[in-house]
């Protein structure tokens, strides 16, 4: 179990972060063009996130033990290939 929540916990970080620097850039990009985001979009969009939690936070452990280790850091080469 230790390992199925280190692994849990590192693809929340990952969605979060992803989801920061999406954003980020999208509200920098509209921006320049004058436009904003509505606040049904942002509401839509933070409940799809909020989505994404709960169905990785329900996950379970597998019967059996991968042979491969765990990411050792949040973001690696291997992560933006998937």
């Amino acid at each position: 179990q230790g390992r199925c929540a280190l692994v849990t916990t590192y693809q929340m970080f990952r969605i979060l972060a992803l989801n920061c620097l999406v954003s980020a850039y999208s509200m920098s990009v509209l921006y320049l063009d004058g436009v904003k985001y509505g606040d049904t979009q942002m509401t839509v969009a933070s409940l799809a996130i909020t989505l994404f939690f709960f169905f990785i936070s329900r996950s379970t452990p597998l019967k059996q033990l991968s042979a491969e280790r765990p990411a050792a850091r949040l973001f690696e080469v291997g992560f933006f290939v998937e």
